[in-house]
């Protein structure tokens, strides 16, 4: 018995130390790859030392002592702090994630590819100017430095997958940029939607449930629009793996911005406030940052991959951007000489030749897959990607972006800008996505500038629904830009705010350029009434502001719940919460969840039998409702 006790005994301690060891190798398995934040490191490609300090957040600021290595570092940094993140970012705007990943990503890959995002970065490589060129390749050589340098060190995700991350070029900073545009522009989906919803209801009702942002406008509908079959099936969300990737997911979101003069904050001098919302991810969309060398002395949020700062200040101004949900893209129905061998397309009455791009798409453990993109004078025919679309007529897409070429330009331009005419100079290289940017300077002054190239569409194409491709009637008259898009400088208000929302008033000129489709006006209603009545703003109350969870849409609906007749107790107790709640959406607030759950159920309840259910996914996912 003594014997079976200690070889039971040997064999428990045996266990133990392996366990400890399994988990002290796992532990240094996982920590190797972690960034150095302290100590010296001696790298080839610097002129001059450069030093990081991270703040007791982990932050860094990165201290130059030229511009080169300035960019160099910031490369460096992201790179040590979220390589994996950047190389898969990358891949999605290049359509190359199949290689690593296998056939598992051939669907986003695919959408990608078609959509011609890495062909677009390299158009805008081709016309960069030669400063923002020489800051793309510091900055690029400083992320290949520190993948040169960390072979055998690089974080699990690389490991698991068995590869080591290519070098980096400015067109992987270029192409996120794409990516980011693409985040943002939703039309070619909601196109189809509503063209739907034509089909099924009517345009009376049709236009209830997707009015143009305008009140009381009447919509434009091309003729002919609903015999085409299409229109009939193209109501399904995009793939989630797709949506999850570009932040599409089906829930309500939205950034918001304003801007306070010093007559409305308590100490005098303006306050900007900006919460952008991309989505939640982990890690963040954002990387957070100080630069400090040469001309530059700013700090805030970048991407991982992009140089500069994004969203931030310098010593003398500040900003903030927003979305502006504008609509620069457009679906065009095509007609071709051959709809399974294509090689032509007919407009205006003669036939055009049709560019035929071919893809090759790699995929880890199989052969390579090849991928034929036709392309029209208005863009990629796209329907294999747009959903439900790819039985149907041929279906082109025009989209600013793949025409834009100066975004990264106007990024360094705002970086180093010192007032509000050098400000706006810089927003004029912004051309996609289009932005609400807000602005305030140690002056005292604020302003508010729209940023990007909106499209001037012919009188009677509002860009509601997918439009005939073979005429000219529905084509672009150009673009609105710079000195023409709307800026507000020093408002009578003595604020200006943003929520996603048609911000231009309808005696601006180019007031319906600027689309038809933006989120609902009770988030900026609110923070406007919040923001009139303040006359001693800190940047404690614009932070409550930001988190403020009170219901507009439930205030107004609330009187319908309540006027229910209880038919038990269970529904008299939960009407009874309902009643004393305070329309705030917080953890711990009952009413809030039984309106919600009511206010669901009264949506699929009113439209299930006359949308069916792809239709009304769709038409909720995207933010009608």
């Amino acid at each position: 018995m003594r014997l079976l006790r200690r070889i039971f005994t040997g064999l428990l301690v045996l266990l133990v130390v392996a366990v400890i060891i399994v988990l002290a190798g796992g532990t240094w398995f996982v920590r190797r790859p972690w960034p150095q934040v302290d100590g010296t490191v001696t790298m080839a490609g610097l002129q001059q030392p450069v030093e990081i300090i991270r703040d007791r957040w982990g932050i860094p600021h990165i201290y130059a002592q030229n511009e080169a290595d300035l960019f160099f570092a910031q490369g460096y940094v992201h790179a040590q702090d979220r390589l994996w993140q950047m190389d898969f970012q990358r891949r999605l705007g290049h359509g190359t994630l199949s290689a690593v990943i296998g056939p598992a990503t051939l669907p986003i890959d695919r959408y990608m590819r078609t959509m011609g995002l890495r062909v677009a970065a390299e158009r805008e490589l081709a016309m960069l100017d030669a400063e923002t060129r020489t800051v793309l390749d510091n900055y690029a050589a400083g992320v290949t430095a520190y993948i040169t340098s960390h072979q055998n060190r690089l974080s699990v995700e690389f490991q698991a997958l068995g590869f080591t991350p290519d070098p980096w070029t400015p067109l992987d900073t270029l192409v996120w940029g794409k990516v980011m545009a693409a985040n943002l522009s939703w039309n070619h989906v909601l196109e189809p939607i509503r063209a739907d919803l034509l089909t099924k209801l009517g345009q009376p009702a049709a236009q209830q449930l997707m009015p143009p942002y305008a009140n009381g406008l009447p919509i434009a509908v091309p003729d002919g629009i609903g015999e085409y079959t299409w229109s009939q099936q193209a109501s399904t969300p995009l793939p989630d793996n797709i949506a999850a990737l570009l932040n599409r997911h089906h829930i309500s979101q939205g950034s918001n911005s304003w801007v306070l003069d010093g007559s409305r904050t308590a100490s005098g001098k303006p306050l900007l406030a900006n919460d952008t919302h991309l989505g939640l991810g982990m890690p963040s969309s954002w990387y957070q940052n100080g630069l400090h060398g040469g001309r530059f002395d700013t700090v805030g949020f970048t991407f991982p991959g992009v140089p500069a700062v994004i969203i931030g200040h310098n010593q003398r101004i500040a900003w903030g951007v927003t979305d502006l949900p504008s609509d620069v893209q457009d679906l065009y129905i095509e007609k071709l000489n051959d709809r399974e061998h294509p090689t032509q397309y007919e407009y205006m009455g003669a036939w055009q030749d049709l560019e035929l791009r071919q893809e090759v798409i790699e995929v880890q453990g199989t052969k390579p897959i090849t991928l034929e993109v036709g392309i029209t004078r208005h863009g990629p025919i796209v329907n294999e990607i747009v959903p439900g679309m790819d039985e149907n007529e041929p279906i082109a897409l025009r989209w600013a972006n793949l025409d834009g070429a100066n975004l990264m330009r106007g990024v360094l331009q705002i970086n180093l800008a010192t007032n509000w005419d050098q400000f706006r100079a810089a927003l004029q290289f912004w051309d996609s996505p289009t932005q609400h940017f807000v602005y305030a300077d140690i002056d005292g002054n604020i302003g508010y500038q729209t940023a990007g190239d909106l499209p001037l569409r012919k009188p009677g194409h509002q860009g509601l629904f997918p439009v005939p491709g073979w005429t000219d009637a529905y084509e672009w008259d150009g673009m609105i830009e710079g000195e023409q898009l709307y800026s507000v400088f020093n408002p009578p208000d003595k604020f200006f705010a943003t929520a996603n929302d048609a911000v231009v008033p309808n005696s601006y000129q180019y007031h319906q350029a600027y689309g038809y489709e933006w989120t609902d006006p009770y988030r900026i209603k609110r923070i406007k009434e919040q923001l009139a009545a303040t006359s001693d703003a800190t940047v404690e109350s614009t932070r409550a502001l930001q988190a403020d969870s009170f219901s507009q849409p439930a205030e107004l609906l609330r009187p319908y719940l309540l006027s229910i007749t209880p038919q038990n107790d269970l529904e008299r107790q939960a009407l009874e919460q309902v009643k004393n709640w305070d329309l705030r959406f917080e953890t711990d607030r009952v009413g809030a969840t039984i309106f919600q759950v009511w206010s669901w159920f009264l949506v699929e309840n009113t439209l299930r039998d006359e949308l069916g259910e792809k239709t009304l996914i769709s038409y909720r996912g995207y933010g009608w409702l």
